[in-house]
């Protein structure tokens, strides 16, 4: 066993009995070297200081009966001496009207730790920072009517999308990705800005979501109605012109520029005899629901052959073959 009063000096050579066969490396490590402070003993571990067989272990390794564990030499701090308030050498005048924090730093035990502040900073100066910052009110915060203001920041969240969904479809279709991008953008300038000029921790992550899935829903809807409207007047369009032409002119962007082009073409122009008579003889409903009939009937027939139709004029029709 090592004495916890004095230093390890020289390199120990422990063997291990029996009973400690199965036991964890780093609870042996801790029963045999008394006194010693268990960050250390890990440190050296981590370090590959100590050694089982002349070999490198893991601080979860398991012994066996008849292992050799190497140890390294140890120094241990003293602790008998007395602090030098103890001793009278500190000016009791200091302490007036003052807060004292009493601590030191166990350099040893690896009590060094990278904080915002610095690159390495010990223990008791984090405790001192955090005492400051309590007794100068520099903590952040969140307000009471935290809950009330998010609620205000999703509102006016909510009147934008509604304004973008509210404008023209191509407007829309570019403003509201670019809202779901830019809201829970302000929603954490917003919370910096607070955080910054009051210590007021408001948060930002709901009024950020909210934006973004807003946004998200109303850019579905918005290409949902787009969709639909175009599908509607593709199904009007295909009702009397064959469905390439439809759906070209339903799916196409509008443009000024003439799309010409020169091809051989086979031209069918029909209309129905003596209508004009008919038309006079007849009430117009019924003239009305024979000419729907004949040029609904005659697309098909022209479609079935591979023709369209060009126009509708009156009681005739004009039916074109391309490339015959």
């Amino acid at each position: 066993m090592t004495n916890p009063s004095s230093p390890i000096t020289a390199v120990q050579l422990l063997e291990v009995a029996p009973e400690y066969a199965g036991q964890r490396i780093d609870n042996f490590l801790r029963t045999q070297l008394k006194g010693v402070p268990k960050t250390l003993i890990y440190r050296i571990l981590r370090k590959g200081e100590v050694r089982v067989n002349k070999g490198r272990i893991k601080p979860e390794y398991k012994l066996q009966a008849g292992d050799i564990v190497r140890v390294p030499p140890l120094r241990l701090a003293e602790r008998d001496e007395p602090a030098p308030l103890a001793q009278g050498l500190l000016d009791l005048g200091l302490l007036d009207n003052t807060w004292v924090l009493i601590g030191a730093t166990a350099f040893g035990i690896g009590d060094i730790v990278p904080t915002p502040y610095n690159g390495a900073a010990p223990g008791v100066e984090l405790q001192a920072r955090m005492l400051a910052s309590l007794l100068d009110a520099n903590v952040p915060f969140t307000p009471r009517a935290a809950p009330l203001l998010l609620g205000m920041l999703c509102v006016l969240f909510a009147g934008l999308l509604f304004l973008l969904a509210t404008f023209r479809e191509r407007f829309a279709s570019a403003g509201l990705p670019v809202a779901g991008v830019a809201l829970p953008i302000l929603a954490l300038i917003v919370h910096m800005q607070l955080l910054a000029s009051g210590n007021v921790w408001l948060g930002w992550v709901a009024p950020a979501l909210y934006g973004l899935i807003g946004a998200s829903l109303l850019m579905l809807l918005e290409q949902a109605r787009v969709r639909s409207e175009r599908s509607r007047v593709f199904g009007n369009l295909n009702s009397y012109l064959p469905t390439d032409v439809a759906h070209e002119i339903a799916y196409s962007l509008p443009s000024s520029s003439v799309n010409a082009r020169r091809s051989d073409v086979t031209l069918l122009s029909a209309d129905l005899r003596n209508f004009s008579a008919f038309g006079e003889a007849r009430p117009p409903e019924e003239s009305a629901a024979l000419l729907h009939f004949f040029f609904v009937r005659a697309a098909e027939i022209v479609e079935q052959h591979g023709g369209r139709i060009h126009e509708f004029k009156g009681d005739s029709l004009l039916a074109v073959w391309d490339g015959h």
